[in-house]
């Protein structure tokens, strides 16, 4: 039989892999995907602490929407975003939350960085082969899937879930890596 705490890092595992998968598809985190989520991690968190756990993850949902709730109110981020990372929080509680947002913080910004590298040589490769105009449309078609994809984006954004997943994924090797220190 599984433990608990072992359900509770599977399912916010594929969780956060399915929301990245679509994502970088769709540019979208549909809901019938978090929500069934948020509950399972809700229950999971009575499951194993009682009233105490069900406290521990609305603090950890609290906390993670929050981290990005001021992007979202500027237009830097999508709601889908805030919403995973407050998922994401549910299953791993306060702490985990808080490790989380800053370890998904620094992903993205890693992330965002290669988003650019790419946009730029996409950008100078395209220039350089606009003399060629036979090859003018395949550079722009590479072009439209990188640079505003199936949704039409706002120009110069990119799926942030992959950071989000990066950075739980780090929170719960922390946790994990905290809970057999302390066992020890």
């Amino acid at each position: 039989m599984i433990d608990l705490t072992t359900a509770n890092a599977a399912i916010l595992a594929t969780t956060l892999l399915a929301s990245s998968a679509t994502d970088i598809a769709w540019h979208r985190i549909p809901n019938v995907l978090l929500g069934p989520a948020l509950a399972a991690a809700m229950l999971l968190q009575l499951a194993i602490d009682g009233g105490s756990g069900l406290a521990t993850g609305l603090g950890g949902l609290a906390i993670g929407a929050g981290m990005l709730l001021p992007l979202y109110i500027l237009g830097a981020m999508c709601a889908g975003d805030v919403k995973l990372l407050g998922v994401a929080g549910a299953f791993l509680g306060p702490e985990g939350a808080m490790v989380a947002g800053l370890a998904t913080m620094m992903c993205g910004g890693v992330l965002g960085l290669g988003v650019i590298a790419w946009r730029i040589l996409l950008h100078r490769l395209g220039t350089l082969v606009s003399m060629q105009r036979t090859c003018e449309p395949a550079i722009a078609s590479i072009n439209d899937s990188v640079g505003s994809g199936p949704r039409n984006m706002r120009r110069g954004s990119f799926p942030y879930a992959p950071a989000i997943t990066a950075g739980s994924l780090i929170a719960l090797w922390h946790i994990s890596h905290q809970t057999l220190s302390t066992v020890s």
